[in-house]
């Protein structure tokens, strides 16, 4: 393998892959997420524990007084376990946006929360501790925000100081704040800067981007309102905004983009639909009861100026009646040109765009499985490392104007025989979590363009890795990073098929999870560690095929004391952690234990130590 620094070049040369179809299962109850009826807004995906496996973080979109708290989800192997409780205080009731990254450089990620959406609600900034846990430290940072009405946010380093900035976007309500921009001053605490640059609107959801290709992370603000009365959302001055980034400011260059005629929109998503080396833009529209506006759009990007083109290529998405949410982008079936998902809602059908790489698209999602109407997040991670993309779609139903009860779904991806190549990225001069990095990969053929995303449009957050698909090619000649601190990094002559951790100026990548040989051909049940153990300890094994699976623990008399699984679980290798509590959370005392794995095929049993 070879490595070399050198300027960034843009060259471009793609040949249309035919495209593949292929399904989704609904795994939402097999895997540990939930199936109550609680409705919900946000869905972002953010590895928080550091093992491997992106985690996900859901937002209650409950209004009712007695809601509970938002959710988080630790993904252990392809397991997800509810850890709210135990890992802080994220407030009670409805939240709207959430987006991961890393505020402080420290390299977990720290999480905000737009809480409420109402004057006087507060807004979260978590910062993860060394311990695991969560500490809500917005007030002391500056960024509590209590007299606003937060919906969404993203995470970007606009100045490219190495610190992450925080946008938050507010939506219109009477006596409500405009959004707010908050610099982060590197040492834990921000500064609002839109007012002193006169930017004074509201919006409902953005975008950052990279739009123009000069370095720096450009906004697309949606449905700004600046009217004297933001009551009035219909009838007053709706529009939707694009803002360049010019170092100390910003510039509104909407018009002279081509930008003006968007709608009231909601959801919009940035991304290099046709692999010609610039970002475009999807923008999902919410529409009126009365049907006014019915269409959404897909600006394709002409070097800085744009160009709607959603209705010849198949993904203006006309909507009789009802509401768009958001729309993101996601090369599901790996042939290496990025798909679309768009969510609706008032028993609109969702969308699975499927990219033909010919500028077309096609809505596959149907024929592959994703058959529930109404959503209003939607996020793409692997969320068991085999390779291609599955969906989170957080869903609160809306019919004839009132929010109606329904289930999230989360959908596995059956995968295709193509291949594949991840990119996790840790920046060291740039932000830690390396959010703006720009990656191109070339594969013979096949140019593709991916930007890191510290969470995008109207709630969604995508996994922060980059995922490349490549057809049929077994190689990546050349991975082009630009950091976000301007440094330049090019790898060649790759392998496909893995997931690589790619550190700032370091010139070897670290090869994890590669899939080749992921399956394992028996059954095993390691020995936990560490043993003994005090505060948690981690039980590891494989299975060769997929089944229901349970793991135990037992006394020494033999009565079970707690289950850590009894559901299905794919082929693979798993990791599962025991906080040394009973199914009814009461700490045991010290003492020898056992652990069993059992399987329609096989079982057996360790020994653990747990020392208090």
């Amino acid at each position: 393998m070879r490595h070399v620094l050198f300027p960034l070049l843009f060259l471009s040369c793609v040949v249309a892959i035919p495209a593949q179809s292929q399904s989704f299962t609904d795994v939402t109850t097999l895997i540990g997420l939930p199936s109550d009826e609680t409705p919900s807004f946000q869905a972002a995906w953010g590895d928080y524990d550091n093992d491997g496996d992106p985690d996900l973080f859901v937002t209650n979109g409950s209004f009712a007084l007695d809601a509970g708290p938002s959710q988080l989800f630790r993904n252990d192997a392809g397991i997800f376990t509810v850890v709210t409780a135990a890992a802080g205080d994220f407030g009670q009731g409805k939240s709207f946006g959430a987006a991961w990254g890393d505020h402080d450089n420290d390299g977990d990620l720290d999480l905000y929360i737009n809480r409420g959406g109402s004057v006087g609600e507060e807004n979260f900034l978590m910062q993860k501790n060394a311990d695991g846990t969560f500490t809500n430290i917005a007030p002391q940072a500056g960024v509590d925000n209590t007299d606003g009405t937060g919906i969404n946010v993203c995470w970007a380093d606009f100045d490219q100081d190495g610190f992450l900035d925080l946008l938050v976007i507010h939506n219109p309500q009477i006596d409500a704040p405009f959004s707010r921009l908050h610099r982060n001053r590197g040492d834990g605490t921000y500064e609002e800067i839109f007012a002193g640059m006169g930017l004074q609107v509201w919006g409902f959801s953005a975008a950052c981007g990279d739009y123009d290709n000069d370095g720096d992370p450009d906004f697309f603000l949606a449905n700004v309102w600046d009217g004297v009365d933001p009551s009035n959302q219909i009838e007053g001055n709706n529009t939707s905004r694009l803002y360049r980034n010019d170092g100390e400011s910003f510039t509104d260059i909407t018009a002279a983009a081509g930008l003006s005629d968007t709608g009231i929109s909601t959801g919009v998503a940035w991304g290099d639909y046709d692999n010609d080396d610039d970002l475009d833009l999807y923008i999902n529209v919410n529409v009126p009861s009365d049907g006014r506006l019915g269409l959404n759009y897909l600006y394709r990007n002409d070097g800085g100026s744009f160009t709607n083109i959603a209705s010849q290529a198949g993904v203006a998405d006309r909507k009789e009646f009802g509401v768009g949410n958001t729309a993101t982008w996601g090369d599901y079936d790996n042939d290496g040109w990025l798909d679309l998902f768009v969510t609706n809602v008032a028993s609109n059908p969702n969308r699975l765009y499927q990219n033909q790489g010919d500028g077309t698209f096609v809505d596959q999602a149907a024929i592959s499985g994703i058959t529930q109407l109404d959503g209003v997040g939607a996020a793409w991670a692997d969320y068991d490392k085999d390779g291609d993309l599955d969906l989170y779609i957080p869903r609160t139903g809306l019919l004839d104007g009132v929010f109606q009860v329904s289930s999230d779904v989360f959908y596995r991806n059956d995968g295709t025989a193509n291949r594949w190549l991840h990119i996790a990225l840790i920046g060291t001069a740039s932000n830690r979590a390396a959010i703006g990095a720009r990656v191109i990969a070339i594969a013979g053929d096949l140019r593709q363009l991916r930007e890191v995303d510290g969470g995008s449009g109207l709630y969604s957050q995508n996994s922060l890795d980059l995922e490349f698909g490549l057809g049929q090619r077994t190689s990546v000649d050349s991975l082009i990073v630009r950091w976000p601190s301007g440094t330049v990094q090019v790898l060649t002559d790759l392998a496909t098929n893995q997931r690589l951790h790619l550190v700032e100026g370091e010139t070897n990548p670290t090869a994890v999870a590669a899939t080749d040989d992921a399956t394992p051909s028996t059954a095993t049940l390691d020995q936990n560690y560490p043993n003994p153990f005090n505060a948690e300890t981690v039980l590891q094994f494989s299975i060769p095929t997929a089944g229901p699976v349970q793991l135990a623990i037992f006394n020494l008399s033999g009565q079970k004391v707690a289950t850590l699984a009894n559901q299905w679980h794919p082929a693979g290798r798993h990791a599962l952690r025991w906080d040394g509590r009973d199914d009814d959370g009461h700490q045991l005392a010290s003492g020898v234990f056992l652990y069993r794995l059992q399987t329609d095929t096989y079982t057996e049993s360790r020994k653990l130590l747990l020392v208090q």
